[in-house]
Parts: C-alpha cells; sequence; structure tokens
C-alpha cells in the first residue's frame, strides 16, 4: 500500500515493489537544492545503480512535482527545488527496508498543494522546549510538506530571545517567579521560578535547520497586548511606569504598552531593528494585535491626553492608533505582516494579512476576509492542537475544511493558508507536547495540501499505521488510535473551562 501523507492529489498505485541496491542520480545543477537533504538522510541509498532522475518541467505551480517509480527507475518532474524538495517527502515514503534490503513501492504521482501557506505555530513562551525538540518538530514537519513555522517567541509570560542590546529582557523578561497550572480561574500555581532564553545563535542554528528543510520561519513578538515581559523589563513602557512582575497567570494581564508615549515608539523601533537583523530571512512577520486589554490606559494620563488629541472616545481606538505607527517603523522593512483578526480594524493597511482564530464564528472578522483582505485560517475550534482530543478528535481536524459562516466566494479565495497552533499554557513537557500534536499535525497537512475530491479519513487511518513507525523511530509519543477520536461522555471537557481533567486522554496512554 502506498503510504503517503500528505496523500497525493493524483496516484495510480502499481500494486508492485522492487529491491534496489541504491540511486543513481542525475539531476539539473539549479534543482541540486532541492534533492540535497534527500542524499543527507539516505547517504546509504544514494551510490547504487537504480536511475534516479530529475528533469526540469515548467509547472504552472512552483510547488508541484511528477514522480514515476517503475521498474527501470525513478524519474522525477519539478519547476522548482521547492517542487523537487516536495517529490523527495514522497519518495522517501515510497521507500521500505526488510531483511537489509531496501525496496521502493511503483507508483505514478502528479502533484500540487492545494494551499500555497501550510504552517505550524508553536508557543514557547508559556513553556519552553528547546533546540532539540524544535528540530524533531521541524523534520516531522517537512516531511508532511508543511512550509511556514510561526514561533510565538514573546507573551505576557516571558520573553524568550536574548538580544544583547536589551540585556533586560533576558535578565527580567525571560523569568517568572510562579507559574499557573491546569485551571484559568483558580489559584493553583507551581512555586518554581521558571526561566529560559534562546540564544542568537540558537535563533540561527533553527533557522537555518528549517530553511534545509524548505520551511520559512515566522517570528511573533506580540504587541501591544501580551507585553507583560517586555513591559517587566522596562518599567517607563508602562503606563503609569510601574515596575511589575513576569506575568503568572495564563490569562487577563492588564499592564501592558503604552501606546502613547513616544519613548514606546522609540523602543519598539529599536527592538524590531534587532528582531529583524535576526529574522532577515523570514517573508513572513507576525505583529500579534489579539486580546488587548486597555483598562490601564483608561487612567493613563497619557493615553487620555492622546485619545483627546486624536478624536477617540473608546481606548480600543489607541491599538489601532498603536498598529499604524508600528506599521509605519516596518515599513521600510520588506516584510509581509501578519496580525489576529481581533487585533485589526477596517482602516489598517489592506497589505496587512489576517489571521482568524476565534471559537465561535466572528460576523466582524469574516466581514474582514469578504471584503478581500488576504487572509490565514486557524479557528481554535478546529486547529488549535492544545484542545483535549474529546474536544477537539482528529477526524473533525482532517475532514472540517474551511467552515466560515457568511463567507462569500471572494472571502473563500481570500484565504491562501491554514494554520495550526500549539498554545502551551498548560502543556509543561516535551511528551505531552507530542502527544497532543502527533497526529494531529498529519491529518492537518493532508487538509492543507490534499483537494477535497481526494480526502478519504477511512484511509488516511490506514496509512497512519505505518507513519506511526516512523515516530516510533524518532522516540515520539504520540496519541493511539483508541484516543484520538474518543466519543466517551465523560471525556467531554467545556470549550471555556480548562477542568482538571481537560488531559485525561494524556494520562491514560
Amino acid at each position: 500500500m502506498i503510504n503517503i501523507i500528505p496523500k497525493p492529489n493524483v496516484l495510480k498505485d502499481k500494486k508492485a515493489s522492487i529491491a534496489i541496491d541504491g540511486f543513481n542520480i542525475i539531476c539539473p545543477d539549479h534543482l541540486k537544492d532541492g534533492i540535497k537533504l534527500f542524499i543527507k538522510e539516505n547517504y546509504e541509498l544514494c551510490e547504487g545503480s537504480f536511475p534516479l532522475k530529475v528533469i526540469y518541467k515548467n509547472f504552472s505551480n512552483d510547488e508541484a512535482y511528477s514522480l514515476n517509480a517503475s521498474k527501470n527507475g525513478v524519474v522525477i518532474e519539478a519547476k522548482s527545488t521547492k517542487g523537487l524538495f516536495y517529490a523527495t517527502r514522497s519518495l522517501k515514503q515510497l521507500l521500505f527496508k526488510k531483511n537489509e534490503t531496501y525496496f521502493i513501492n511503483l507508483c505514478f504521482i502528479l502533484d500540487k498543494p492545494k494551499m500555497k501557506y501550510r504552517s505550524f505555530s508553536l508557543d514557547e513562551v508559556r513553556h519552553f522546549f528547546g533546540l532539540d525538540e524544535v528540530k524533531k518538530i521541524l523534520d516531522i514537519l517537512s516531511l508532511l510538506k508543511i512550509n511556514y513555522f510561526h514561533w510565538h517567541l514573546s507573551d505576557d509570560q516571558g520573553f524568550r530571545v536574548n538580544f544583547k542590546k536589551f540585556p533586560k529582557l533576558k535578565e527580567i523578561g525571560s523569568k517568572r517567579y510562579r507559574t499557573q497550572i491546569i485551571n484559568d480561574f483558580g489559584n493553583d500555581y507551581e512555586e518554581k521560578e521558571y526561566e529560559f532564553c534562546y540564544e542568537e545563535e540558537e535563533i540561527l542554528e533553527i533557522i537555518n535547520y528549517a530553511k534545509e528543510r524548505f520551511i520559512s520561519v515566522i517570528p511573533e513578538f506580540d504587541m501591544p497586548g501580551h507585553t507583560g515581559s517586555i513591559v517587566a523589563s522596562y518599567p517607563f513602557l508602562h503606563c503609569q511606569n510601574k515596575q511589575v512582575r513576569v506575568f503568572e497567570r495564563a490569562f487577563g494581564n492588564v499592564d501592558i504598552l503604552c501606546p502613547s508615549k513616544e519613548e514606546t515608539y522609540t523602543f519598539v523601533a529599536s527592538l524590531y531593528a534587532e528582531i529583524l537583523r535576526l529574522f532577515k530571512d523570514s517573508e513572513y512577520i507576525h505583529l500579534g494585535g489579539d486580546e488587548v486589554n486597555p483598562e490601564n490606559w483608561k487612567h493613563c494620563p497619557d493615553c487620555q491626553k492622546k485619545m483627546k488629541e486624536l478624536n477617540i472616545e473608546d481606548p480600543h481606538g489607541l491599538q489601532s492608533y498603536f498598529t499604524k505607527r508600528l506599521l509605519s517603523i516596518l515599513s521600510s522593512y520588506d516584510k509581509k505582516c501578519i496580525m489576529w483578526h481581533d487585533g485589526m480594524d477596517d482602516d489598517i493597511d489592506k497589505n496587512v494579512i489576517l489571521q482568524y482564530w476565534v471559537w465561535q464564528m466572528d460576523e466582524k472578522g469574516i466581514n474582514k476576509i469578504n471584503e478581500g483582505r488576504k487572509t490565514i485560517y486557524s479557528p481554535c475550534s478546529q486547529l488549535y492542537f492544545d484542545s483535549a482530543y474529546a474536544e477537539l478528535p482528529l477526524k473533525r481536524v482532517y475532514n472540517r475544511g474551511i467552515v466560515l459562516k457568511g463567507l462569500t466566494l471572494k472571502g473563500r479565495n481570500s484565504i491562501f493558508g491554514m494554520e495550526c497552533c500549539s498554545w502551551n499554557e498548560f502543556i509543561d513537557n516535551k511528551d505531552f507536547l507530542e502527544f497532543m500534536l502527533f497526529p494531529r499535525v498529519h491529518a492537518f497537512s493532508e487538509s492543507a495540501w490534499t483537494f477535497k475530491k481526494n480526502l478519504d479519513y477511512k484511509n488516511f487511518k490506514r496509512r497512519l499505521k505505518a507513519h506511526n513507525k516512523i515516530l516510533d523511530e524518532m522516540n515520539i509519543k504520540y496519541c493511539k488510535s483508541h484516543l484520538y477520536d474518543t466519543d466517551n461522555k465523560e471525556h467531554i471537557i467545556s470549550p471555556i473551562f480548562r477542568k482538571e481533567n481537560r488531559y485525561i486522554e494524556y494520562d491514560k496512554n
């Protein structure tokens, strides 16, 4: 059986396999970067006699490819290094080993992605997983043809990059003195200091590791909300010039950047200069903009003065002012900007990309999409993998597709990408993270790559068994089949409140 995930859009299984002694690779020089990782991963297989020929073909889609595996050899056609790379991801899944001999399943594939943008987002602020774990995740993302890695590196609960120009972001901002556990609205804490921070060299190592796997890194440094760790580090950015601690609860911080001080914009400009120096190769940057609590702005003399100056009655209007100032700062950089949809007013630059995320349908957000604003689809009811499997079973991740009530044809055509996310307020170790991600990331990859007419959940689950072997070899703790589509009513947990039994499946696996 051909066990490729995501499922190719045209696949003709020849229902045969043959033994090979290794590949004799012939590839045009201008496409060789697309096959480098395959050779590196399979060096023992790249000095044989079985022909593997790469041919340039002018497909209309850069990520398209064809692959013909026959008894006479493998022929791959591609327009770009991207297309060739994705062909090698499929080729890798056609190979298997038996009694020390390599075999290849014979088939013909003609393939291209449904979505141009296929992304995974990792929150390393609330809990930190580190270099080796991120690399392990990137290895799986590349196999599944996911092409963007959205990296959440600052928030109320910590700042995770050591910029030498801003030493207090590490000295103060990377450290919280305790951490809220399990219940959002309770008072349970782990009374232990939590301090982690990536050095610039480690960030660059991840960027280069991702690049080798044709994955682009998207950094997110959320503003003006979710900035508690920044304000704790530099109190002059607080509305009341107040010294606060890095936020210890999961949600609800009001100590955020003051949008009305000129010092704020001087600081933000300098910080983003450092961010974009480090992430200079990133096509996209994520500005955040979500869940801004303006409570302090209501009582801040600078904010009240600015509201009068701008004729703003609602303090939320200051967020639009902040965002425009931030976009002005970033205008000299050649970057595409993304924002969470709840932080984006109608008058924000139309080139800023909207990321739709909420649990329930948001009419205002959907209207923005229908206006034609370029959009990434990542609703938490479908693509937030910190949800328990009882709340978000694998079948829903795979089958739901893009469902937004009131979405027009123009709106649907505005959605160019999908993203799955892991928000880790309560996911506090690597095994737990892997359990929550896999195989939901596999289901997501197929939903984003494979056209709807070719989706088949039962067939996907059969192919998934072969991928479980890959995960076993990588020592990844994934969710087993008896749990990921559970219909046990005792496991159903409110989508609003995170009770202590939210992750009951993890404990029983």
